[in-house]
């Protein structure tokens, strides 16, 4: 006769047992699906910084902003979108994605002031582009 403790102990490791199958699964999808991402990141990166990495001309959002004849706000919406940056507080800080596509970031001592220039290739990205585009056609510009 088995005591309470035994069934117990033997209720969970059978139960352990049967979701075995499906805890592998799911271990091995959450698997696939890094490696997927972490291929295409390498793949984005690799394209852009052949692109970016020998131009020294950096420009403010602002500039950017006024090349594409659009609100520097509206701009920062649309990179934060690509995940090339995100606003902390009232400052915008660029991404590790932003900075495979150009961005650098700046401190300024005096004003304390954090903000992100980008390297002015980045006015020939076709991502960017499409963006605007879509961006200007959802908002009647």
């Amino acid at each position: 006769m088995e005591d309470l403790g035994t069934k117990f102990a033997i209720g969970i490791v059978s139960g352990f047992f049967k979701l075995l199958p499906l805890l592998i699964t799911v271990l091995l999808f959450k698997y696939a699906i890094n490696r997927l991402l972490e291929k295409n990141d390498k793949k984005r990166k690799n394209k852009y910084q052949k692109n970016y990495s020998n131009n020294e001309n950096y420009l403010s959002i602002t500039e950017i902003a006024n090349y594409f004849n659009i609100k520097p706000k509206h701009l920062n919406i649309i990179l934060s979108e690509l995940k090339w940056c995100y606003k902390s507080n009232k400052w915008w800080i660029a991404t590790e994605l932003g900075k495979i596509m150009g961005a650098k970031q700046y401190y300024n001592p005096k004003t304390k002031n954090k903000y992100i220039k980008w390297e002015s290739s980045i006015k020939n990205d076709e991502e960017l582009i499409n963006k605007i585009n879509d961006f200007r056609m959802s908002n009647n510009f």
